[in-house]
């Protein structure tokens, strides 16, 4: 699977046509794997350069892990980062995104782990070198 997404990122620099690579995600194991490989692959492209479909399915991804960790920033952080880790991600490729991946989880999550998140502010001010 890894040869078949590497190829798919050579074809194109087309944000759009790397949406394929999806095809490959047959179950969520290999869906988080697929998603571990497009951080590492796209780790120095910002993130307002993303395509919004990308984002949109990462957001789907993590809403999984949800349900896995506990709600709080600082655990949830430790979690994501940790599976992200053992799917082959760096961690300066998933450390970028992780408090804008919480900010965004947070309006589609259930109300009863949305109420129990931290507030965005905490989130904001929080700093992630001591945790990773």
């Amino acid at each position: 699977m890894e040869e078949d997404i590497n190829n798919i990122f050579k074809e194109s620099d087309d944000f759009v046509s790397r949406i394929r690579i999806f095809e490959f995600s047959k179950d969520l194991q290999s869906y988080l794997n697929t998603v571990a490989q497009v951080l590492e692959y796209e780790k120095n492209i910002k993130l307002e350069q993303r395509h919004p479909q990308i984002l949109f399915l990462e957001d789907m991804a993590l809403n999984y892990y949800f349900n896995k960790a506990k709600p709080s920033f600082r655990e949830w952080s430790i979690y994501v980062a940790r599976d992200f880790q053992s799917r082959g991600a760096k961690l300066i490729s998933i450390q970028k995104h992780l408090k804008y991946w919480y900010a965004a989880a947070s309006v589609s999550v259930d109300e009863s782990i949305f109420n129990n998140m931290d507030d965005l502010k905490v989130v904001r001010e929080f700093d992630l070198s001591s945790i990773l």
